[in-house]
């Protein structure tokens, strides 16, 4: 007779495990994004200043961080893309608004957008010579002293 109260908790925590992964799931980005397709910034000798969600298919890239509510501090984007080219940035659907940095293949800002609004829709922010595209919370790029000609390392 002592087993049932161990299968009836056995329950309880397979039941509450399984709403902590729900919970996990639709709560922050209303995109299922892998908590392992991240990147690190490093910049003077900074170890992980911020921690960049990767995006590098073209739908990912699209949709980019429209229809968030919000970034948390130390967050960004990194959209990566297949050859170097012009890259063109849009506010489509967001919410909040953001600093948008432009990096050749090496690492260097070739361009920085900085406290992109969302009412610049549907403007196109674009540079040449582009492989990556950094967002991150508007005025962070100043706080981290980021200017055209900084090297970061991802």
């Amino acid at each position: 007779m002592k087993s049932k109260p161990f299968i009836r908790m056995a329950a309880l925590c397979i039941m509450a495990l399984a709403a902590l992964g729900l919970f996990k799931f639709f709560s922050g980005s209303p995109y299922n994004y892998s908590i392992n397709h991240t990147a690190c910034v490093s910049y003077k000798g900074r170890e992980c200043l911020l921690s960049l969600e990767i995006v590098d298919s073209v739908d990912e890239r699209e949709r980019g961080l429209s229809e968030r509510t919000s970034m948390a501090p130390g967050t960004g984007m990194l959209f990566i893309f297949d050859q170097p080219g012009t890259q063109c940035m849009w506010m489509k659907g967001m919410n909040f608004s953001i600093d948008m940095l432009w990096l050749n293949e090496e690492g260097t800002v070739l361009k920085l957008e900085e406290n992109v609004a969302p009412t610049t829709y549907p403007q196109d922010f674009c540079s040449e010579n582009t492989k990556f595209v950094v967002e991150i919370a508007a005025g962070d790029a100043k706080n981290y002293g980021y200017t055209v000609g900084t090297v970061l390392s991802l």
